[in-house]
């Protein structure tokens, strides 16, 4: 399982931050967070969870989700009655050995950045800015921000529990 915190160690971190600086720009590009702001009181904040992986072609993938499970923002729990998270590599590659034990086929498909295509969640979310948010900021527009600020959520966001209803 690979963490930002193991990839920053190795020497091929320059490529995952340029994964990770990749995702942002398209987040930026479709405007997926709104501009960073203080957070409303009562407002339903979610923390940022990074997947890493690497693609077939060596590419290294980084996919920015949100923590919106019921362990981390119980306030969800009563608006959302289901929870898409971000799958983890363990659990990907148990999946594979399971249906390769059984013979079953594996069909997939992929749509890219799918929940970021789609309308934002009913209820006003906000994500915390993020070590990878906060350089990404400082390099594209040498802007500092202040880590108490939010952003809003302007789109789906993977890994909140409206997102698989709203694509």
């Amino acid at each position: 399982h690979f963490t930002r915190r193991k990839l920053k160690q190795l020497s091929t971190w320059p490529l995952w931050a340029a994964g990770e600086h990749d995702q942002l720009d398209k987040f930026h590009s479709i405007q997926l967070y709104g501009e960073p702001c203080f957070a409303p009181k009562g407002a339903i904040v979610l923390n940022s969870s990074w997947n890493y992986r690497v693609k077939p072609n060596g590419k290294r993938r980084s996919r920015n989700c949100c923590d919106g499970s019921p362990r981390a923002c119980p306030a969800l729990r009563k608006f959302a009655k289901t929870y898409s998270s971000c799958i983890e590599q363990p659990i990907s590659r148990l999946f594979i050995a399971l249906m390769a034990i059984m013979d079953y086929n594996i069909y997939g498909g992929d749509a890219i950045d799918a929940y970021a295509c789609s309308p934002p969640p009913p209820l006003p979310t906000f994500v915390c800015i993020d070590d990878a948010y906060y350089e990404w900021c400082l390099k594209r527009f040498r802007k500092k921000l202040d880590r108490q600020i939010v952003l809003p959520v302007l789109c789906a966001l993977q890994g909140h529990p409206g997102s698989d209803r709203l694509w």
